[in-house]
């Protein structure tokens, strides 16, 4: 009997193969090689489960599934949801995403659950969603397979349309965490579908952009429809679950966390109460909030274009909130600590407490308030301690933000506050050869001298033109303040516009008010300015020859004389004296460009005080050669806020400027100059820019 007990053993030893463990480390690899029911594979990097469901069993709880590049399946087709009831990580074994084919209905969860770089195909249509049910439900660069159905996201329970749950047992709190610029999802749901839920959740979206997200609602909702008898049909594709805070509501906290993120929706309504919202970002994004409890800016801005009138407002030091598409608005409780702002003509009203303290500002300014009203209320408010501070812009220097018995309000004009004292234009013709009026601007140097200490420019003085073209005379036309600040006159019928910046009056065929306009036409304009000094009108004239002007007559005369007399008198005297002191203070420049060269390549790094997004800037590289423009290029900006570009041969020893301004053509900082490309590229004394 021994002898047959080891005879069996020794055949068992031989016939049944050996037992491998998936690897030590606690992962398991899976990749979809075989038919839709092989149950082949160990578990190995060198033979991987071949049904996802044989990882899913195998892996320990805490442990890593790692999807090959041929993907995974799961193959079961019922109705009923994939539940993965324990702890896991789901990625990918390369760069490459691969994709997880989910025949079952949907995902819950019944452990915490992360999702790295894995691209999910939900073929059954039904509940096309995955279920945090009570757990932390984790999403970095996953997103839905591509010309297939929407994936929604649920931070609750799933049950059927009957009110049955398909889900296990949920956790104590729903966690969701979207995360990657690759991430793509449809709609994210609090609460549960067909149901309600009274855990607390927290959805945090970290680097992914509104387009790339649908709306996010602090509910659950009703299941949207679906045909599973007519499943063959391309076009029977399951709507979007419906909210409803009513009847879907969620009895615990919600939390929503925005982190360089844009979501171009957010419904704040629980059913029992509202979600608070905090938002983090590095760019300027706008976004729509409905029933928010409290809205909480910790830094960056967010531009509101809805929000609920009863939300209470926190805006940290860093924090930018701009409320400026929302006209006249209102809300609750105000903590302020960093910057608001309002439109032109805004008006936000605060019916609980206001504290802290808050700069102000209107929309368009640059380290700076933008233009504001005189003698307007900005704020009403009537209880709390809360102040603002109060930077106004470069035109409206004698304007203050002073507190009144209903709330804070713009000071009235000071007349006279700029007066000139003398106006000069350097120069009676300005021949443009290259058409470059056309591609950009044409700048008119001018002298002027203002009484006061104060820092003024030609900007901040009405001045009034008058332009003869072809035998016909055009105004005198009186230029007016635009809502940007600047004083411009426009000529629609000469598609012409005269724009004083700094020490220049910019000739172009853009206006501010009127936008773009066609070509400036070939031809002498013959144009006088009219500036209004201390002691009276005074009027200056000059040439502006556009195109290249034939001469009509040549010269048929030499000069006859030579000049007899020559100096006979040499300076005596060298100046003696030396400064004797060094500036003490360096000016802090926020705003700059820092310039780097190889060759003929010219790289820039546009440097803000104030994050802007990229797609705000526009970059114009000026070349001048004898103060004469020879040609205007327009320069795209990288994201991250660098760019590129090569200095032409014939124009390497030009004087070359940088201007870096808005979509609205306003300057975000003086204007920048480059040296020859003979000399080592380098940031040159700044002109003085109106900001």
């Amino acid at each position: 009997m021994k002898l047959k007990n080891i005879l069996i053993l020794i055949l068992c030893i031989v016939l049944c193969p050996p037992i491998v463990m998936a690897v030590s480390d606690n992962t398991v690899y899976t990749e979809f090689t075989g038919g839709n029911s092989s149950s082949t594979g160990n578990g190995t990097e060198q033979s991987p489960y071949n049904l996802f469901e044989d990882a899913l069993n195998a892996v320990e709880d805490g442990g890593t599934i790692c999807v090959g590049e041929k993907g995974a399946f799961v193959n079961s087709s019922d109705d009923k949801p994939l539940v993965i009831n324990k702890n896991v990580t789901i990625t990918s074994k390369s760069d490459t995403a691969p994709e997880i084919s989910i025949r079952k209905a949907g995902v819950v969860l019944g452990g915490n659950v992360s999702f790295k770089n894995v691209v999910l195909s939900l073929v059954n249509g039904n509940h096309a969603l995955i279920a945090a049910n009570g757990y932390t439900l984790t999403l970095d660069n996953v997103t839905y397979f591509q010309n297939t159905r929407e994936v929604h996201i649920v931070g609750g329970t799933l049950y059927d349309k009957n009110g049955v749950s398909l889900s296990p047992t949920a956790g104590e709190k729903s966690k969701i965490v979207l995360s990657g610029n690759k991430t793509h999802f449809g709609n994210i749901y609090a609460g549960s579908i067909n149901g309600s839920f009274d855990k607390d959740v927290e959805i945090d979206i970290n680097g992914v952009t509104g387009k790339n997200i649908g709306k996010v609602y602090s509910c659950g909702a009703k299941e949207g429809y679906y045909n599973s008898d007519n499943f063959l049909d391309p076009n029977n594709e399951p709507t979007a679950p419906t909210a409803g805070s009513a009847v879907y509501g969620v009895t615990g906290n919600v939390n929503i966390n925005l982190s360089n993120s844009s979501i171009c929706e957010i419904d704040g309504d629980c059913g029992s109460g509202r979600a608070n919202v905090s938002v983090v970002t590095e760019y300027q994004y706008s976004s729509a909030m409905k029933n928010i409890g409290l809205l909480t800016v910790d830094s960056g801005m967010i531009e509101l274009t809805e929000i609920n009138d009863d939300v209470n407002v926190k805006i940290n030091s860093n924090g930018i909130l701009d409320m400026s598409n929302l006209g006249e608005c209102s809300v609750n409780d105000f903590y302020g600590g960093g910057t608001l702002v309002l439109a032109k003509d805004g008006l936000l009203t605060v019916n609980g407490t206001l504290s802290g303290v808050t700069e102000f500002q209107t929309s368009g300014g640059v380290n700076s308030s933008g233009i504001a009203e005189y003698d307007r209320l900005y704020i009403k408010t009537s209880k709390g301690d809360g102040s603002f501070t109060f930077n106004p812009y470069a035109t409206q220097s004698d304007m203050t933000l002073d507190k009144t018995v209903d709330g804070f309000k713009t000071s009235s004009k000071t007349e006279e506050a700029v007066v000139l004292k003398s106006f000069w234009i350097t120069g009676s013709e300005f021949n443009d050869t290259s058409l470059e009026v056309n591609q950009g601007y044409f700048d008119i140097p001018t002298e002027t001298e203002f009484e006061g200490s104060g820092f003024y420019d030609i900007s901040m003085v009405p001045l009034v033109y008058t332009v003869s073209y072809n035998g016909k005379t055009y105004g005198p036309r009186n230029s007016t303040l635009t809502d940007d600040g600047n004083y411009e006159a426009d000529f629609k019928e000469l598609n012409m516009c005269f724009a004083p910046i700094t020490g220049n009056i910019s000739v172009s065929k853009y206006s501010l008010t009127i936008g773009f306009m066609d070509d400036i036409a070939e031809g002498v304009y013959d144009v006088t300015v009219t500036a209004p000094t201390a002691s009276g009108n005074v009027e200056r004239s000059f040439k502006l020859i556009v195109g290249v002007v034939t001469p009509t007559a040549t010269p048929t005369a030499e000069p006859t004389a030579t000049p007899t007399v020559k100096p006979t008198a040499e300076p005596t005297a060298t100046p003696t004296v030396k400064p004797t002191a060094e500036p003490t203070v360096t000016p802090t420049v926020s705003n700059k460009v820092e310039f780097t060269k190889d060759g003929d390549r010219v790289n820039a790094k546009i440097i803000l005080d104030k994050p802007v997004s990229a797609e705000n800037i526009k970059m114009y590289v000026v070349y001048k050669e004898n103060d004469v423009l020879k040609r205007v290029e327009t320069v795209n900006v990288n994201d991250d806020l660098t760019a590129e570009f090569t200095i032409p041969n014939e124009l390497k020893n030009a004087e070359i400027s940088v201007y870096i301004w808005n979509d609205k053509m306003n300057p975000y900082m003086d204007i920048q100059q480059i040296t020859s490309l003979a000399t080592k590229c380098r940031q040159l004394q700044k002109s003085h820019l109106s900001m």
